[in-house]
């Protein structure tokens, strides 16, 4: 994903005097920033840009940028045959689809839902958007067996049934170990791609005999080699985070840009070692005053007291450990 720049350009060569903002900026006002001076006699007028890393733009023409949303997975620890919720040893020389499961998570950002436990081949998103979609399974074929594997992402809509996706297909081949010696019996499938999917939407990957010499031998799934990432790319209707407040909390730097609602009693500190550039927009629907916990933060800008009923507050911290408070 290509990162945007957020350094500050700064265009010298304009002729005139400009006195105000008529033009046009494609963006919006959390996008592009623009400041104009006048010029003077022979001098030139200045406009600065500043372009923030949520910029939009460029003739992609697809959904706002924004951090990406992560869901990374493996079939288990270890290095040993893997098992299914079951505790079944998996044989995928099997000409029905077989659904790994997945066993360990190391990453699993608030979109998705997912289990180690149960139904543990199944990946749920709550919100709509692009994902980019990588998994491997790792093979191993015990037998003196040519056998070609293959996978798919099999895709439930909503409320719909489970189908595969044709185009997220990958194959392997391998000839096995037996008798006869060692061959290449270790091999492992890969798929890298993206699909679109709504919000309610589930996924499962399955592996299955492609064609085999001999259906009757035996051909296991691996822990180690075997996983599934998921990233969210692009989000639909580019949607900010609400936290909702009912008690006592601690925001974090990684919550930058949420919408925190306060609807119960208890106090809403903001991070410790603000970062600079991290933002919230604080709603009091308490019925009361609300104070901020500033968490040894400095407050350098604007109001910083009680928040009354029925109002809201952005801060945003200037530079590490120093906000300003606007609202």
């Amino acid at each position: 994903m290509v990162r945007k720049s957020t350094e500050i350009k700064t265009i010298n060569d304009v002729r005139g005097s400009i006195t105000t903002n008529n033009f046009n900026i494609v963006g919006t006002a959390n996008e592009i920033d623009v400041a104009t001076s006048s010029g003077t006699g022979n001098n030139p007028g200045q406009v600065q840009i500043g372009i923030s890393s949520n910029f939009s733009g460029g003739g992609g023409g697809g959904a706002a940028g924004g951090t990406a949303d992560f869901l990374i997975m493996e079939a288990n620890t270890g290095a040993v045959n893997h098992t299914n919720d079951a505790g079944s040893l998996y044989n995928i020389n099997n000409t029905s689809y077989q659904f790994i499961c997945f066993k360990n998570e190391q990453k699993k950002d608030g979109i998705y839902t997912h289990s180690t436990s149960s139904n543990s081949e199944v990946v749920t998103v709550t919100e709509a958007g692009t994902y980019m979609i990588f998994y491997a399974i790792r093979s191993d074929n015990l037998d003196n067996n040519r056998f070609v594997a293959e996978a798919a992402i099999h895709h439930q809509p909503s409320g719909g049934s489970y189908a595969e996706r044709d185009y997220t297909r990958a194959t392997s081949y391998s000839r096995g170990s037996g008798s006869s010696g060692v061959y290449d019996n270790d091999i492992q499938l890969n798929f890298a791609g993206a699909l679109e999917l709504g919000a309610g939407d589930s996924i499962k990957l399955g592996v299955r005999q492609n064609d085999a010499d001999d259906s009757n031998n035996t051909v296991r799934v691996m822990t180690d080699g075997t996983m599934l990432t998921m990233v969210r790319v692009a989000a639909v209707g580019n949607k900010a985070n609400i936290i909702a407040v009912t008690g006592n909390i601690t925001l974090t730097n990684a919550q930058s840009g949420s919408i925190v609602y306060i609807t119960g009693s208890g106090s809403v500190k903001l991070p410790s070692n603000m970062q600079k550039g991290v933002q919230f927009v604080i709603i009091n629907d308490t019925g009361s005053d609300e104070t901020i916990d500033e968490n040894l933060n400095t407050h350098i800008l604007g109001t910083h007291g009680a928040m009354p009923t029925n109002t809201a507050r952005t801060y945003v911290c200037v530079s590490n450990g120093n906000f300003a408070a606007i609202g």
